[in-house]
């Protein structure tokens, strides 16, 4: 059984997603990145289908690069969409190693400005204040978002989702909500979610 990839268990705040953006799914066509942008017209991280609708690739594949089904592609999910038909994932080791040029293991704000977009969160993402970004403040950050999207749909806080939350905020996820409960007791825990995106992306490096 192929589970589907959640973004809640591997989201990112948009600062961070749009510096995976840059590095991935941009790369160096800068003036994709500007349409992603400028599509983005409430400027909160994500495409709606209907922002989308100016951009004739991400309207073509929504659906799939929709990984958490909930009705918004996040940069996140387009770089992991970009990652996956590549045939190679990068994480924040990648991003760490192509903007640290000193090599000391850490970003400083004058690496940071080789990727604009991440230098303008620069100082979200340094929650210690010393002027550097690391992997593990990265890896904070990633977690903090998923956090946040899980938090969005569980709207009773219990710390799960039911089939009733998903429906009402997650459509998609709604739809395949059988596949990601794993053990089927009519909820979805953060675990599930993550096990769903791990056995998705394993299924996918198999060629499943």
């Amino acid at each position: 059984m192929k589970y589907v990839a959640v973004l809640a268990a591997l989201g990112l705040g948009s600062a961070v997603l749009l510096v995976n953006a840059q590095d991935g799914v941009a790369g160096k066509h800068e003036g994709f990145m500007e349409r992603l942008r400028a599509a983005d017209t409430n400027a909160d991280g994500m495409l709606s289908r209907q922002e989308a609708a100016s951009l004739p690739f991400i309207t073509k594949h929504f659906d799939a690069i929709d990984a958490n089904h909930d009705n918004q592609v996040t940069f996140e999910e387009l770089r992991a969409f970009h990652e996956q038909h590549r045939g190679h994932h990068r994480g924040h080791g990648n991003l760490v190693k192509r903007l640290d040029k000193d090599g000391d293991g850490k970003i400083s704000l004058a690496e940071a400005q080789a990727a604009p977009r991440f230098a303008q969160r620069f100082a979200q993402i340094d929650t210690n204040n010393d002027g550097f970004v690391t992997r593990d403040e990265l890896k904070a950050a990633r977690h903090a978002q998923a956090q946040a999207h899980f938090q969005k749909i569980d709207t009773d806080g219990d710390g799960r989702i039911s089939l009733a939350e998903a429906q009402a905020n997650a459509p998609r996820l709604a739809e395949h909500f059988a596949q990601v409960d794993a053990n089927q007791d009519g909820f979805v825990t953060p675990e599930e979610l993550r096990a769903a995106f791990q056995a998705h992306h394993k299924g996918h490096r198999a060629g499943q």
